[in-house]
């Protein structure tokens, strides 16, 4: 998880969905809405509904990355005054599991993939072209371990 508590995770992700993804989710149907998806998920598989909450709060804290400082301390506001980790804390738990994939210099979970990947496709990201060419390898060779191995 990303705060380690399932059910915390599960209110940040219903607080973003209702206070800054409002207007993108008010197009969908009822039944494409995250909660509601997350909700089907939790009803078949627990693991997996653990698995798409964190990478679902993955994504929308990769894309604050853009807000301005003033719009994300403004939101560090709303998440705390709602009893709720605040964006800059959830952006320091992801930032320190990265720091922890980058040192030990493999890919060893899905979820990591996917976390490193988004952030290697932000070329916006203050990130030094060594950086870019080592998350470039490490998503290259977490790739070329899934793929099939022709018979020797």
């Amino acid at each position: 998880m990303v705060t380690e508590d399932y059910s915390t995770d599960r209110r940040v992700l219903a607080w973003f969905c209702d206070e800054i993804f409002h207007e993108r989710f008010a197009k969908l149907s009822p039944q494409s809405h995250p909660m509601h998806v997350l909700e089907s998920i939790e009803a078949s598989s627990p693991a997996a509904a653990r698995k798409a909450l964190r990478m679902t709060l993955a994504d929308f804290t990769e894309q604050s990355y853009d807000w301005p400082p003033d719009f994300v301390r403004l939101v560090d506001e709303r998440l705390r005054g709602a009893g709720l980790p605040t964006l800059s804390e959830l952006r320091y738990r992801l930032g320190k599991r990265m720091r922890k994939v980058l040192k030990r210099g493999v890919i060893d979970t899905e979820d990591d993939y996917y976390m490193l990947a988004g952030l290697a496709s932000d070329r916006s990201a203050s990130m030094t072209e060594a950086d870019h060419a080592l998350l470039a390898r490490l998503l290259a060779d977490y790739e070329n371990r899934l793929r099939p191995q022709p018979p020797a």
